[in-house]
């Protein structure tokens, strides 16, 4: 398929720290690397936790610690690429959904494909209203984690994307193929990076530092996650607005699989 030239990756308007993570603030200059305890905090959770602590005690400067944190998190945190994509729960089918919205959107028109899917309310609408309609159908709310991560993830793409547009505009015909990838790209990116954050990043990235900090931090961790779905969705060796309809949830499972290889196998220091 190729990726989008147009991706604007994160511009910082969203949150490094998704709104389902616990608000306690954490000072940086106090924070040890196995000061974080939750449910995860088991030992195959604590090296990935470390050195990502540590990548971000840098300020992000040291991208060989979150090389070594992705690494330890999906090989032996989450135990291989399989298991983490069966880990993502409810964020594979609105993954899915996600696609065949855009597939329709590029193939068949917005209008015709909205009213496919039973969303005919959101025709002749601006296209903000017409996107954030779409959480909704794609993510619903619901009180478990997968579910919120899909919402969060998908709300924070939605956010990038129509800063790019003319949010208020009608005329939704000249949305590219390309934007519509990159959409694709940036929620499959935020569902690796919020789940990554709430393994092994809750509360680890709220520390006092200033703004430029934290957004470089922010952009160093969505581009390093983007590369690999980038470099996933190439491997595909498809264009995936010509995937048929039943084979949408196993070209998801490729993608995020995929994904997590090359994040298990990237080189660098430890």
């Amino acid at each position: 398929m190729g990726t989008s030239s147009s991706n604007p990756g994160q511009n910082g308007k969203t949150p490094l720290v998704p709104s389902w993570l616990d608000d306690d603030p954490i000072d940086r200059n106090n924070l040890s690397p196995d000061s974080n305890s939750d449910d995860n905090n088991s030992d195959r959770f604590s090296n990935s936790r470390n050195n990502f602590t540590r990548f971000v005690n840098s300020g992000g400067k040291n991208v060989g610690n979150l090389k070594s944190a992705s690494r330890g998190y999906v090989n032996k945190s989450l135990g291989g690429s399989t298991n983490a994509t069966k880990r993502l729960g409810s964020s594979l089918n609105s993954t899915g959904k996600l696609i065949s919205i855009v597939k329709g959107f590029n193939n068949v028109g917005i209008d015709r494909t909205l009213n496919d899917k039973g969303l005919g309310n959101l025709i002749g609408k601006p296209l903000a209203d017409v996107f954030f309609g779409l959480i909704e159908y794609i993510a619903p709310n619901g009180g478990r984690l997968d579910e919120g991560i899909s919402r969060n993830s998908l709300n924070e793409a939605i956010i990038e994307f129509t800063s790019i547009l003319d949010a208020n505009s009608t005329d939704l015909t000249s949305i590219t193929k390309n934007q519509l990838e990159s959409l694709t790209e940036m929620y499959v990116t935020n569902v690796i990076q919020n789940r990554l954050l709430n393994d092994i990043g809750n509360k680890l990235v709220k520390f006092s530092g200033n703004v430029d900090e934290i957004n470089y931090i922010q952009e160093q961790l969505f581009d390093f996650i983007n590369g690999a779905v980038k470099d996933s969705i190439t491997l595909l060796g498809k264009d995936i607005f010509e995937v048929k309809e039943s084979e949408i949830l196993d070209v998801v499972q490729q993608i995020y699989k995929q994904s997590y290889d090359i994040l298990g196998t990237i080189e660098g220091a430890d």
